[in-house]
């Protein structure tokens, strides 16, 4: 499991400060030390089922879940399926207004997501996501963006397979980011 960097020294960690880890830098050890302190992924996906999320499953921690292979239907969701978590969690009404004001504001101060979907959207945009990878051919950005005030969509594209370089991925995800601006200009 990576603990970022910026994390090592600490010593220790609040939830909180774990959850802003996991969120904002992609820090693997806090998502797994969470995921224990709330069940396991059998008790993640039982939370997504409970808000409608029929599609989502997590079977395993990081760093397991990235070594499911193609075609299993271990550790799996769809775009449409994050999204749509995505919009009840962040814009609906499934976490208290204090706790839905928290996850936003992570979101938008996330930084592994600059190269991504970001990359395409327009400046002024305010824009909060959660990337994830594999380190292999895997690849993910769940995004919401503003492109006016009071006026979210929500974004969400993956993929997986042949072997693709950063340069490959940041191009990818910018030019759904691109798209989707185009189409809603």
């Amino acid at each position: 499991m990576r603990l970022s960097r910026a994390n090592l020294g600490k010593g220790g960690m609040s939830l909180g400060e774990m959850c802003r880890a996991a969120v904002q830098q992609s820090d693997n050890t806090c998502a797994s030390l969470i995921l224990s302190r709330v069940g396991g992924p059998a008790s993640l996906t039982s939370f997504w089922r409970a808000h409608g999320d029929d599609v989502s499953r997590l079977d395993d921690p990081e760093p397991i879940l990235n070594r499911t292979p193609p075609g299993s239907d271990r550790d799996t969701t769809t775009p449409r399926a994050m999204a749509a978590n995505f919009g009840r969690f962040v814009l609906g009404d499934v976490l208290s207004p204090p706790s839905r004001e928290q996850l936003k504001a992570w979101l938008l101060g996330s930084v592994t997501g600059f190269n991504r979907l970001r990359a395409g959207l327009p400046h002024n945009w305010v824009v909060g996501d959660k990337t994830g990878n594999n380190g292999a051919d895997a690849a993910g950005d769940v995004a919401v963006a503003w492109p006016t005030p009071g006026r979210p969509i929500l974004i969400c594209a993956y993929t997986r397979g042949g072997n693709p370089d950063d340069r490959q991925l940041r191009e990818l995800f910018s030019a759904i980011g691109s798209g989707v601006a185009r189409e809603l200009s």
